[in-house]
């Protein structure tokens, strides 16, 4: 059974094609729902670093390499993600319970979330995927999520850290549209 991919229109990059493949036939990702698959390139930054996101000017040029992800809607009170990494390195992921940042279907407190990630060294990287999950329902008002599956492929390893949290935080948010339509 062939999975629905949805992906924005103009998605013509040669990397986002590839992923789009190698998502619909991935075994990660249930046959029966929607997959939201987001591109955010890399950038280089002039000057300015990322005072972008408190509203100051920037100069910045983007990049070839990116990171893609995908995003799944689960039923499973799972939150997983994998990272792919960039081909030399070995894939990570990360399984947690829902009600780990979901506490009866309300999210943690932001600096319980960094704790719970500061105590599990090993699972860091996944601060960045699901710390975005707790920010967006905390700041939209919206409840938790069933589950959510998010596959990473990462171009540069040293990109990872930015390029993770930048394109996770849309692939969150898509994901969580699928859950609860927008608002």
């Amino acid at each position: 059974m062939s999975r629905p991919i949805l992906r924005p229109a103009g998605f013509e990059a040669p990397d986002a094609k590839e992923f789009a493949a190698e998502v619909a036939r991935h075994p990660f990702f249930e046959a029966s729902r929607d997959v939201v698959i987001a591109r955010a390139p890399g950038r280089l930054d002039l000057m300015g670093g990322i005072a972008d996101y408190s509203g100051s000017l920037v100069l910045q040029w983007p990049l070839r390499e990116a990171t893609l992800v995908a995003a799944q809607h689960a039923a499973d009170g799972r939150l997983r993600a994998t990272s792919l990494g960039n081909g030399s390195g070995a894939a990570r992921s990360c399984d947690l319970a829902v009600e780990d940042l979901f506490p009866d279907g309300r999210p943690v407190e932001l600096d319980h979330a960094r704790r719970f990630f500061a105590e599990r060294p090993a699972d860091g990287w996944a601060a960045y995927v699901f710390g975005v999950l707790v920010v967006l329902a905390r700041e939209k008002g919206r409840r938790s999520l069933e589950g959510l599956r998010l596959l990473i492929r990462l171009k540069r390893q040293k990109q990872a850290r930015a390029l993770r949290g930048r394109v996770a935080w849309e692939g969150d948010l898509r994901a969580m549209r699928l859950d609860h339509g927008p608002r």
